[in-house]
């Protein structure tokens, strides 16, 4: 979704949303939720705290969740943009929208902090 907001595609369609089911059906092996232990790069291995896994290519995606047990959830001010439908409804939006708050100042909050403010949003 930023890639559309700095202008480097021209629609959401041309940004890649996939589902544990497309990556499968691709031969490739989806391990949500589990805890990497150890790699074992020249015998192309890792073991996980739930089975131990071989590999052709090994692709480390640490992944993030945006629902948080912590701060209250009001539906009408919460947009994410993880999934199509969010990034659409975020997107429909973020004209009316003069600041926008943001949670997590990991790379992805960083970035996403950068391209707002860029587009001249404020962000807190």
């Amino acid at each position: 979704m930023l890639l559309l907001i700095e202008g480097r595609i021209a629609s959401l369609e041309e940004a890649f949303f996939c589902t544990k089911e497309q990556l499968e059906a691709e031969t490739i092996d989806v391990a949500l939720e589990e805890t990497l232990l150890e790699v074992f790069p020249s015998d192309h291995r890792i073991r996980t705290d739930k089975r131990e896994l071989s590999y052709d290519r090994l692709v480390l995606a640490a992944g993030s969740s945006q629902d948080s047990t912590v701060l209250p959830q009001p539906e009408e001010a919460l947009l994410t943009y993880k999934e199509y439908e969010a990034a659409k409804h975020f997107l429909q939006q973020l004209p009316q929208a003069e600041s926008i708050t943001i949670v997590g100042a990991g790379q992805a909050g960083m970035e996403a902090a950068n391209t707002l403010t860029a587009i001249g949003k404020k962000s807190v």
